[in-house]
């Protein structure tokens, strides 16, 4: 069996099955290249050729883009967490001024210990959620029972409906 990324051989494995048999094999190799990339397994099990390939693609994410949302817009704790790793594309907003129209640029809005949540960035935090979106609310442990509490007094938005598995760590 070899693999082939992006048309470049990058592994090879041998195995054999008895008749009417079936196994599991694994591959692996390191991923070079960041974008869609091209894949393809191929085996030889003459005589039998028609089926002798199998393609897959699969993403390498280039910077996943990780909003924090705090009191100040320093993201202090998250930028050492996040902003040091390739992997992701840090940015923080001060509770105060808000772009929700940028939600949907971020693959995760982290509400960071803010002591107080405007109605306007619940409703925005929610629909962010609902279009698939990830919240998660960080050090804010104390605000998020009396926020709770404020949502479900509301006229129709209980917090099971605005915040359903609302977890805070």
């Amino acid at each position: 069996m070899r693999l082939f990324i992006n048309d470049v051989q990058r592994t090879v494995a041998s195995f054999s099955i008895p008749a009417f048999g079936q196994t599991e094999e694994s591959l692996t190799w390191t991923i070079q290249q960041e974008g869609i990339n091209q894949g393809r397994i191929e085996i030889v099990d003459y005589p039998v050729t028609f089926d002798d390939q199998m393609f897959f693609s699969y993403e390498v994410a280039t910077g996943i883009p990780v909003l924090s949302i705090d009191e100040q817009g320093q993201g202090t704790f998250l930028r050492a967490l996040f902003g040091r790793d390739t992997t992701f594309s840090f940015s923080s907003m001060p509770a105060f001024a808000v772009d929700f129209s940028a939600f949907p640029r971020y693959n995760l809005v982290v509400l960071n210990g803010l002591n107080a949540i405007s109605p306007g960035l619940a409703m925005e935090a929610q629909r962010y959620v609902e279009q698939g979106g990830h919240r998660l609310a960080h050090r804010c442990l104390h605000l998020c029972a009396a926020f709770r509490l404020r949502i479900s007094a509301g006229p129709a938005l209980g917090h099971r409906k605005l915040f359903p598995g609302f977890r805070t760590i």
